[in-house]
């Protein structure tokens, strides 16, 4: 199974080596639905070019130029994809369950409730801003960098796209 997780170029740099770990020292941390433990987790999407995301033009931090641009911290933004094994722990979550709005402000639904076991793209009917959630490491030899698609450039801030000289 294939998910896409964007990251920094000089990540990427590292990652190449060492793969994707879920430390607890780095990146966004996730309440595992099971064991209950605070556990680091790698973050990504179903979709090279989440449609949903692309769809959503909320202005608050659900948006994909906001995300992007947390992804790419002042670096380069670049796209992996990730090969995941089928015995992975995978969970996928809504975004819009914490989707705030004008209409609505925050929603009380609880945040539990928007998760389920990720089994792949076809399992996510009714999610709205679905990201997949990874609580196991990934070896190098199964990312890749790939093309960030055209009909997404335009959600990434023109910094975010520019190469730093290193």
């Amino acid at each position: 199974m294939k998910i896409y997780h964007y990251t920094s170029v000089i990540k990427w740099l590292c990652i190449q080596s060492k793969g994707l770990h879920v430390s607890e020292e780095h990146g966004r941390k996730m309440l595992h639905p099971l064991t209950n433990d605070f556990k680091g987790a790698i973050w990504a999407f179903p979709e090279a070019a989440p449609q949903s995301w692309i769809d959503n033009i909320s202005t608050t931090e659900f948006n994909l130029t906001c995300l992007f641009g947390h992804c790419a911290a002042g670096d380069t933004l670049t796209l992996l994809e990730l090969d995941i094994p089928d015995d992975a722990d995978l969970w996928a979550t809504d975004w819009a369950y914490g989707y705030k709005d004008a209409e609505t402000g925050w929603r009380s639904v609880d945040y539990f409730e928007a998760l389920r076991r990720y089994e792949g793209k076809d399992h996510l009917a009714g999610f709205r801003l679905p990201e997949v959630i990874c609580f196991d490491n990934i070896a190098p030899e199964r990312i890749r960098q790939i093309d960030i698609p055209e009909n997404v450039r335009p959600h990434v801030r023109p910094i975010d796209l520019m190469t730093p000289p290193y």
